[in-house]
């Protein structure tokens, strides 16, 4: 991944507002809503493992990604046998 872009996550993600929930103010809401989601599809493409996120964000905030279970065979059914 590009040096630069990461450096780019990793500020805006020492920047957010991570408590804009607890807003009174409308705006800041949203502002800090639209942020976060920005900075998930952000956290998908250049840290997927959510590292940066996790060494940056709140304890509340941390993710949890799920690792994908391995795929498993098809099941073959035997053939019937005749009798």
């Amino acid at each position: 991944m590009n040096a630069a872009i990461i450096e780019i996550y990793t500020s805006l993600l020492k920047n957010h507002d991570w408590f804009h929930d607890y807003s009174d103010d409308h705006s800041v809401w949203v502002n800090g809503k639209n942020q976060r989601s920005a900075l998930l599809e952000m956290q998908k493409q250049v840290d997927p493992n959510a590292a940066i996120w996790n060494g940056i964000a709140p304890d509340m905030f941390k993710l949890t990604i799920a690792t994908p279970a391995p795929a498993q065979p098809p099941r073959i059914k035997p053939p019937r046998s005749k009798q």
